[in-house]
């Protein structure tokens, strides 16, 4: 984990600073490449959004997770793009109050990652049917490409159950991903259940199917 310091003089010249975390994730990738000015891809994105003069702060977000101890680090979380603003003398997350940065800006962005990213799971039986010498027809290699898949879409379902464009936005992918065998993608289901909100005996199903998927799973660190 690394950490932003952002500092700021106000009129009477008195420098304030405030500290974020932020951590790194392929889960940003979507992002990567973007040509929106002022912003770069180390995480630390500013942007006077709304031409008052002041300078919003943007930063990746990880979703929040239900992760058993097994998940590894290095499967893709979903992260999304937080809007914060400054208010007396303090930035405070404000991403609903920028809804058309989000329906201009990164939406679009995410559809185009995310029509990539299905590209590159329909690729995948085709890739496995080559020899590879040190992976294996089981390996979860073959699974990022849907993992990332998944990642992207949680991402977006986030955003769009945030600005209130759907608030059960993701519901019944979530529903879907508790069917399939990767213990990760049933992971992503719980994950999304406890974030709407309201879906308890959905979540206790979807824990209980990560556990049966996990026992079948050929790997423990999944």
């Amino acid at each position: 984990m690394a950490f932003l310091d952002v500092y700021w003089r106000d009129s009477r010249g008195k420098i304030t600073n405030e500290e974020f975390p932020i951590v790194g994730d392929f889960g940003e990738r979507w992002f990567w490449g973007s040509e929106y000015v002022g912003i770069n891809h180390d995480g630390e994105q500013f942007a006077d959004l709304n031409q008052d003069g002041f300078y919003e702060l943007f930063l990746f977000v990880p979703l929040k997770r239900d992760w058993p101890p097994q998940r590894t680090k290095f499967i893709p979380n979903g992260e999304w793009l937080q809007v914060w603003r400054l208010k007396n003398g303090k930035y405070v997350e404000a991403s609903r109050d920028f809804p058309n940065f989000y329906t201009k800006q990164i939406l679009p962005k995410l559809d185009a990652a995310i029509t990539q990213a299905r590209e590159d799971v329909n690729e995948v039986p085709a890739e496995k049917a080559k020899p590879h010498p040190g992976i294996s027809n089981t390996d979860d290699y073959w699974n990022s490409s849907a993992r990332y898949l998944a990642a992207l879409i949680m991402t977006r379902d986030k955003i769009l159950r945030v600005l209130g464009i759907d608030p059960n936005a993701g519901l019944e992918q979530a529903r879907e991903w508790m069917k399939s065998p990767d213990p990760v993608l049933v992971d992503d289901a719980v994950s999304v259940f406890r974030d709407i909100g309201g879906h308890d005996a959905d979540v206790r199903a979807a824990r209980l199917a990560r556990d049966r998927a996990s026992e079948d799973w050929p790997f423990r660190q999944w």
